[in-house]
């Protein structure tokens, strides 16, 4: 190969698009290894519940307890006495689609500590995948979780 041949394929014309490629290639793959689309196509929203909503959220998502996907900072979730709907930012939400997860569908919710954090897990009944969301809005979850299972119960 001839040295300007080289250099025509590393022509900077094509970064841009290469780089969007490439997030695009990869945020489609962890919202496939996260179980988000999974969780989305089971649990298709038909509207915006009311409640406690919370911007800039994190959580911890994944099919396999060893290997979560990390959505740190990116989540708008609304924790209602229906459920939980959660969505993400623009651009992730081409491959990350709302989705609602009403509480009887909801297998438990418990707080799972480590050295550095405290989080609550949200495990979905007959699903394999499991959120884990810290800080505020993992206690309201936790708390609306509680007030929903008592008031389902006689």
């Amino acid at each position: 190969m001839h040295p300007s041949e080289s250099v025509a394929a590393l022509n900077p014309q094509w970064f841009l698009p290469a780089l969007v490629v490439g997030m695009m290639a990869v945020a489609g793959l962890l919202a496939f290894l996260s179980g988000w689309r999974r969780l989305a196509k089971r649990y298709r929203p038909t509207a915006q519940i009311d409640g406690e909503r919370f911007y800039f959220a994190s959580a911890k998502m994944g099919l396999v307890p060893w290997f979560k996907i990390n959505y740190g900072a990116c989540l708008i979730i609304t924790v209602g006495k229906t459920g939980i709907y959660v969505s993400i930012f623009m651009p992730f939400r081409l491959f990350c689609p709302d989705f609602f997860l009403p509480w009887s569908e909801v297998e438990s919710v418990e707080e799972q500590a480590s050295a550095l954090t405290r989080r609550m897990v949200v495990r979905v009944r007959g699903s394999p995948v499991s959120l884990a969301l810290r800080g505020s809005v993992g206690h309201c979850v936790a708390a609306t979780y509680a007030e929903a299972k008592a008031a389902a119960s006689p």
